[in-house]
């Protein structure tokens, strides 16, 4: 089963004619899950990765393995990891200088 947040139906809108501020129904989500879509929830928000399964940095099966779940507190962590990872480097590198 997939949890969803839970959100109150604006419309009902099918997935090929949804606007970006629209809010889903748990069934709309399952659909395009079933339909071979890429959707991973965060923070209340349904994400559509299919163009970014192929660019992620730590690969698809990290995407692949959250599809239909809620990956706030995973993005999260990674994205902070990766600022802590970086937060070292000078925005201006002295090349030769």
């Amino acid at each position: 089963m997939i949890a969803f947040p839970q959100v109150t139906p604006q419309n009902n809108s099918s997935p090929d004619k949804m606007d970006r501020d629209d809010i889903l129904e748990p069934q709309v989500v399952e659909g395009m899950i079933a339909e071979g879509h890429t959707i991973v929830i965060f923070e209340d928000v349904v994400l559509k990765l299919d163009s970014w399964l192929h660019q992620h940095p730590g690969g698809r099966l990290a995407i692949l393995h959250m599809v239909g779940r809620d990956a706030t507190d995973e993005i999260k962590a990674y994205v902070k990891s990766v600022s802590v990872q970086f937060s070292n480097i000078s925005p201006y590198p002295a090349w030769g200088h």
